[in-house]
């Protein structure tokens, strides 16, 4: 009988700390609370707290999402569904972990961009390149276009985009090619 108290007494826990990240003078109490429970349901909370229109620090948010991802709520999240609010924490917390799926969901016209706006917000590093210029051969023009806005006036990539734009049909995307290939103005 023991454990049903338990998992009640979580439940009470959550709530609560999900009710504190409606105002900045608890947020931090509930944002630490969550960060423990490595649960998907917190990260959602999270990132609906710190994207709030409110004006106060949000850092104890950020260091909350920060540890659910690094338990992996992060994925979690994603697998039940909640593509929006999984590719928000990612854009939160860059990990080059989440490259692969960040990739695949550009695929799909509901999350392309929620997709792009978290690519464009880790961290720019060799995966990082790799994963954005394997973009530029996609089959859908719109996506090889965010991909050359992605990886303009990159010295490290600059070869791909120019091998991109010998083989490019679009107009649309040569145009996004030649501008990514542009010197800074």
């Amino acid at each position: 009988m023991l454990l049903p108290l338990v998992a009640l007494g979580f439940a009470m826990d959550m709530n609560t700390a999900i009710t504190q990240l409606s105002q900045p003078a608890t947020w931090c109490a509930g944002a630490a609370t969550l960060a423990g429970t490595g649960d998907a349901r917190a990260v959602a909370a999270l990132v609906d707290a710190y994207d709030a229109p409110v004006e106060a620090s949000k850092v104890c948010l950020l260091d909350a999402v920060e540890q659910l991802a690094k338990d992996g709520a992060v994925d979690r999240l994603l697998a039940a569904g909640d593509a929006t609010r999984a590719l928000r924490a990612m854009a939160l917390w860059g990990d080059d972990r989440w490259l692969p799926s960040l990739e695949e969901r550009v695929a799909d016209p509901v999350t392309r961009e929620a997709a792009f706006d978290a690519l464009r917000l880790q961290r720019r590093d060799a995966a990082w390149e790799a994963a954005s210029v394997r973009l530029l051969g996609h089959k859908e023009p719109a996506v090889r276009i965010l991909a050359a806005s992605l990886l303009a006036q990159r010295r490290g990539t600059a070869a791909a985009v120019e091998a991109r734009q010998r083989v490019e049909a679009d107009p649309a995307v040569q145009a996004a090619l030649t501008a990514a290939l542009a010197p800074p103005e």
